[in-house]
């Protein structure tokens, strides 16, 4: 019988874990310094995805699917606030008032 500490799924969510954690500093560093805004809320939208990604390992790791509709949740208001980001960048940067009419 193997100790606790071999278990297949603690070391899988531990390396998880430590790979979302990076990945979450290096999307924090260009959300603070990014030289433009479309790629500050690039990075917050992916510092969304990877909350998300923690919270089902977290959630696989400890056997509480219920927290999985959190992310769920999370996920789809991180995807429509980059949605409309995208549409306001659209139409910001629209000179013409004509293209604006017929667009939108």
């Amino acid at each position: 019988m193997m100790p606790e500490s071999f278990n297949p799924i603690v070391i899988g969510s531990v390396v998880s874990g430590a790979i979302l954690a990076l990945a979450a500093v290096i999307a924090l560093y260009r959300v603070v310094f990014g030289p433009t805004p479309a790629d500050r809320v690039i990075a917050l939208d992916l510092l969304t995805t990877l909350l998300v990604g923690l919270v089902v390992v977290v959630a696989v790791t400890h056997s509480v699917f219920a927290v999985l509709d959190v992310a769920l949740a999370v996920a789809i208001l991180a995807f429509l606030a980059t949605i409309g980001f995208a549409r306001y960048l659209l139409r910001s940067h629209q000179t013409d008032p004509a293209a604006t009419r017929r667009s939108g």
